[in-house]
Parts: C-alpha cells; sequence; structure tokens
C-alpha cells in the first residue's frame, strides 16, 4: 500500500490539534507540524498556546513515532496568504511519501477509513500529472438519496458536461453524481453544533 503524510499547523487553535491528529493517527505513516520559531502568525501577530499541555497529549497519541513538529519563520512575508502557502509548500518538502494530505488542526475526519482507504487510492492514476483540488460545501438536508447542499460555484473549466446536474443554483449547477458519491468527511470543531460536516466536490476528477 502506498504510504501516506499528513501536514498540519501549530497556531493559536493548537488546543484543537490534538483531537484533530486522533482522527487520522492510524491512516498516515507521518505527521508533519509546522510551528512558527516566533510565534508569529502570517498576519504577524503574536500568539501563544500552552505548549507543556500540547507535547504532553501530542506523546500520548504518538505511539508509532509519526509525529514530527518543524520550527520555521513562517512570516516573512507582510502578505499572509503568501506565508500560508510557504508554510504548506514548506511542510510539503519535508514529507518522505507520494501522497500528502493536509488537514487543519480545526478539522476532523468523520470517516477517516472512507477517505483513506476507499477514496484515496482512486487517485494514484493522477498523482504524477495532477494537484488534486477540492471544493467544499455544507449539506444541510437529506431527501432519500439526495443530499441538499449550500450553492457552490463550480468553474466551468471542472465541470464535465455529461454528468447531471440538479443540485445548487441555475447559475453554478453541482454535479449530482459528486453529491450522491460523496460521505461527509470533515467538520470544523468550531461549527460541530451548527451542521453536521462539510462534503467535498472533485473539481478535476469525478
Amino acid at each position: 500500500m502506498i504510504k501516506k503524510s499528513a501536514i498540519s499547523l501549530i497556531s493559536y487553535d493548537a488546543h484543537l490539534l490534538p483531537d484533530s491528529i486522533k482522527t487520522y493517527y492510524d491512516y498516515v505513516d507521518e505527521i508533519v507540524l509546522g510551528l512558527d520559531s516566533d510565534r508569529i502568525t502570517w498576519s504577524r501577530n503574536k500568539f501563544s498556546f500552552d505548549e507543556t499541555a500540547l507535547w504532553k497529549e501530542l506523546g500520548i497519541i504518538d505511539t508509532k513515532g509519526k509525529i514530527s513538529v518543524i520550527e520555521e519563520n513562517f512570516h516573512k512575508s507582510e502578505v499572509a496568504i503568501e506565508n500560508d502557502n510557504y508554510e504548506r509548500n514548506f511542510l510539503k518538502d519535508q514529507c518522505e511519501h507520494d501522497i500528502i494530505v493536509s488537514i487543519d488542526a480545526d478539522e476532523n475526519l468523520l470517516t477517516p477509513k472512507d477517505f483513506f482507504i476507499d477514496y484515496l487510492p482512486l487517485t494514484l492514476p493522477y498523482l504524477k500529472d495532477y494537484d488534486i483540488c477540492m471544493t467544499w460545501a455544507t449539506p444541510y438536508k437529506e431527501i432519500d438519496d439526495t443530499t441538499l447542499v449550500s450553492a457552490v460555484a463550480v468553474p466551468k473549466s471542472h465541470r464535465l458536461e455529461s454528468v447531471p446536474r440538479l443540485i445548487g443554483t441555475e447559475k453554478n449547477p453541482l454535479p449530482l453524481s459528486s453529491v450522491l458519491k460523496v460521505k461527509v468527511l470533515c467538520t470544523l470543531n468550531d461549527d460541530i453544533k451548527t451542521f453536521s460536516g462539510s462534503m467535498f466536490f472533485l473539481n478535476d476528477i469525478v
């Protein structure tokens, strides 16, 4: 089986990280965590967290020695998104495996087996030639075998014209087959009481 890496970030929401990692720890071969060496965010604001508590919790979780923490200056640019991109790409470069999944501290995988065992193998033929982009949407109601989601714009270049489009808006229809095939995979910790999860739609491959 192809080996998998996960990357995540340690920042102001570090208290959420242990619960997030628990959801996918058994399904990846290494977990690379990024931490700004000066404890400064991408927006160049100072942050702090209970480091003693975090290191203790990660130590309890990491029974197989998968977790490593990389400290670096991740706030070199005055533009936050540039720092975001730099940190994520820097962490990707530290990974040893071909499949790299980025899961933030405030994200919990609800069905990790479905994602890592059932879905990821389908992407293997495309890994060398494509970066797979996903669009997230919020499901709010199920009717029989149909899931209603908040409307999400799907770029025309990413649509397959042969797929039926029955969900979304007239202007921004969503491919029905994507909705029916994809299960709820992830929920944001902060919003867990608000909705049941998020669904992804494969932009390049259906």
